[in-house]
């Protein structure tokens, strides 16, 4: 029984070191979406950082993939700038797809973090 514990212990510990010192691999790091992976980048407004636009590229892989990963990368942001989820959307991943908002291969979605005020 202490050797099974034992192992844990340094199975947990080498986990740790490995993603303290970077060497964890950037495919784990990362979020699927239909198990494709996006390149998506949330821009916030300098005044106003609760406005945020995300672009996602790599559409070729599937649209809905991409939509998907623009709605993961604005919670992500809306999270760790405000602590809140919630979301007021002026372009949104729930919108009919054909009025999304794609230019140049890229998907473009535009909202509001609210309920941190």
């Amino acid at each position: 029984m202490k050797l099974v514990g034992a192992v844990i212990i340094l199975g947990v510990l080498a986990g740790c070191a490995a993603i303290q010192n970077g060497t964890r691999a950037l495919s784990n790091d990362r979020q699927r979406f239909n198990g494709q992976l996006y390149s998506a980048k949330v821009q916030a407004d300098a005044t106003r950082p609760e406005l945020f636009v995300v672009g996602v590229g790599n559409l070729d892989r599937g649209l809905e993939g991409a939509v998907e990963a623009g709605r993961y990368e604005a919670y992500t942001y809306c999270l760790n700038r405000f602590g809140l989820t919630d979301i007021r959307w002026a372009l949104g991943p729930d919108a009919p797809r054909q009025s999304l908002r794609i230019t140049d291969g890229r998907l473009t979605l535009q909202g509001e973090c609210v309920g941190w005020v």
